[in-house]
């Protein structure tokens, strides 16, 4: 049912999606994604106005009819990006790894689940670079929407007369606001509750009803009857204060933060103060309400659902381009103006295309969306030329296939052991999956060398024993180490780790965030590499690796983009600059600094070998060097071989 139009919440939509585009684009608001915060108190606000306006009317709240109207306002865009999406990954991205993550991701968009998918994910890979990580608000958005009208149904069961219904409502809002915000600030801080990871307080609907119920309890309030009379510029004050609060979270939040948590309160209440005092102001009121504004709004739902896929095809295509990502971003308006006109106005009226209703709209899009979705992940067996498949991860890996991956305790010796007669020593190779995806290397060099080889891993969890936010399996392996060490006494430790990945993001970005000795999480990167040095110290200065030889392996250059794509479009000898690697620079030469004062440790560099003049191979005679964007192929460990060999003999005198 329609509503009266309120410029000035249109104006508000388009502060919110602009928030988000600059903050994709990597644009002066770090704290951008702040948007969607706002996004979900104006859609909690005019979906409940909405309702409510329909149950004064008519003295109930026809579910189908509300459903009816989410399908048509939302399926058919969300179906052409998608479909757009899917067929344009298959022509930019590789078939390896990317093809399979990217069509799960869509069926999980398709249904309006792609955040629960993505708080399934074990791995981080699942969130970097995928053209759909940002469908997750959207399922949110429509998770919210099935648990509302299914409460509201509900209530309008038991109530006994007109007015009890809006008081029930009321309480009932109020309770599960909170229950939602205290599970809010439980998750957000980091808090393991039962074995359930952090990243449920990004992307659960359950740590975000909160926020869009903010709106829908504000809808009861009737707004425009509302009078500022205690002082004359009231309204344009408290207008004022909400912009400020937007703008100030925009400016001053970023991907470090463990959000939402407590945070969150400032851009929702900014939200809820330009919404219930814009129609008091004069100033705001008319600033929100300019036709510039207006028409941002109205393309608001089209530019979210275009411009994350454009920016993320932009840096595949054109790697280390500011100007590609820029012109994507902002780009991206045009198709989400195409998309407006065509698909969702289209498709929203009730009173037009009468043939194509609700059921069948959603059976066609879905159906499409589906069908492209699976032809993506089983279609995608080409090797390019290649004459070596690509793995995914460090799936590919000596470690991996003898299962060398740690799933539970205790640690597997008769897998992960190879002993050689008459030995000259044993090398012990542990860390996270860089580890494991450079095992083929080590273990190769140590054959050579005639040395025992072991090896013990863990995907994403630092050697270091400081709790993770994410990983609450981490402490058992890191437990382990010592354990091991002591039982095998090898003569040398080889120790890999992925360094830029902890602390990269927070949960919104995978939540692989390690904490400090205090318990404090980094809010900067210059934080996270002060984090990671003093952890490494903390760990090479520990009883169990004092006066133990040991060869620091330090992290890969990071493909940008994914190595095998760039394999794609280029050639199988491609390569691509040092410079992409920048945060994994950055940390390395601190490492360099952070332990030269320890003399039993060795730092190898694979840069060193792998990128001669600055330029890394992503291919090398017909074979992948990389598996994925920051793990090496087993042919590109074998290619560290040699070198490796090289310090290994001459660190045990051999």
């Amino acid at each position: 049912m329609n509503t009266t139009r309120r410029n000035d919440i249109q104006g508000l939509r388009a502060i919110a999606v602009l928030l988000v585009v600059f903050y994709h684009s990597n644009l002066i608001f770090d704290g951008g994604f702040i948007g969607v915060d706002v996004f979900f108190v104006i859609s909690g606000y005019v979906i409940m106005k909405s309702l409510l306006a329909e149950y004064n009317s008519t003295s109930t709240i026809s579910v189908r009819n509300f459903m009816t109207r989410r399908v048509r306002r939302l399926l058919p865009a969300s179906s052409a990006v998608v479909v757009f999406t899917l067929i344009a990954s298959l022509f930019i991205f590789s078939p390896f790894f990317e093809h399979r993550q990217i069509g799960l991701s869509s069926l999980s968009s398709t249904f309006f689940s792609a955040n629960l998918y993505f708080i399934l994910q074990n791995s981080y890979s699942a969130l970097i670079n995928n053209p759909f990580r940002h469908m997750w608000s959207l399922g949110v958005e429509e998770q919210f929407y099935i648990y509302l009208i299914c409460s509201i149904a509900f209530l309008l069961r038991c109530k006994s007369n007109r007015g009890s219904f809006q008081k029930k409502m009321l309480v009932f809002l109020i309770a599960t606001s909170i229950a939602s915000f205290v599970f809010n600030l439980i998750f957000s801080s980091g808090i393991q509750l039962l074995p359930l990871p952090t990243r449920i307080a990004f992307f659960s609907p359950l740590t975000r009803i909160w926020e869009l119920q903010l709106g829908v309890l504000f809808a009861f309030i009737p707004i425009h009857s509302i009078r500022f009379r205690s002082l004359k510029y009231s309204g344009d004050l408290m207008a004022g204060l909400g912009l400020v609060l937007i703008f100030w979270s925009g400016f001053t939040f970023n991907s470090f933060m463990q959000f939402p948590g407590v945070i969150a309160l400032i851009p929702t209440t900014g939200a809820l103060l330009l919404i219930l005092a814009s129609p008091n102001s004069r100033v705001i009121g008319n600033l929100l309400s300019i036709k510039p504004l207006r028409i941002i709004g109205d393309l608001s739902y089209s530019w979210y659902l275009w411009h994350w896929p454009l920016i993320v095809f932009s840096e595949a295509l054109f790697p280390g381009s500011r100007v590609a990502v820029l012109t994507a971003g902002f780009g991206s308006v045009i198709p989400a103006y195409v998309s407006y006109h065509f698909v969702e106005n289209r498709f929203r009226s009730s009173d037009s295309n009468s043939s194509f209703g609700p059921l069948k709209i959603a059976s066609i899009s879905l159906s499409i969306q589906f069908l492209c979705a699976v032809a993506l992940i089983i279609g995608a067996t080409s090797t390019y030329g290649l004459k070596q498949p690509v793995a995914e991860g460090a799936n590919g890996s000596w470690a991996f296939a003898a299962g060398c991956q740690m799933t539970e305790l205790p640690f597997p010796a008769d897998k992960c052991s190879h002993s050689v007669e008459q030995p000259q020593g044993t090398v012990l190779l542990i860390g996270d999956s860089q580890a494991g995806s450079i095992s083929d290397g080590v273990f190769s060099a140590t054959e050579l060398l005639n040395l025992n080889f072991v090896v013990w891993y863990n995907d994403g969890c630092p050697i270091f024993p400081r709790p993770t936010v994410e990983r609450s399996d981490c402490p058992d392996f890191q437990k382990s180490i010592p354990e091991l060490i002591s039982s095998i006494n090898p003569d040398l430790i080889v120790v890999a780790n992925k360094a830029s990945l902890y602390g990269m993001g927070g949960v919104q970005h995978g939540g692989l965030s390690i904490k400090n000795a205090d318990g404090s999480t980094p809010d900067t990167y210059s934080e996270t590499i002060q984090m990671w040095t003093d952890g490494i110290q903390e760990i090479f200065s520990s009883a169990s690796l004092v006066n133990s030889k040991i060869l620091y392996v330090q992290q890969v250059p990071t493909s940008k983009p994914t190595s095998p794509t760039l394999i794609r479009k280029t050639s199988s000898n491609s390569t691509f600059d040092l410079s992409f690697s920048s945060n994994r620079n950055e940390i390395v030469q601190a490492e360099k600094q952070a332990l030269s004062g320890f003399n039993d440790v060795t730092l190898f560099n694979p840069a060193d070998y792998l990128c001669p003049n600055n330029r890394c191979s992503a291919s090398k005679d017909e074979n992948s060097v990389y598996s994925d964007e920051n793990h090496l192929s087993p042919y590109g460990a074998q290619m560290l071989a040699p070198s490796i060999g090289q310090v290994i003999k001459q660190l045990l005198n051999i």
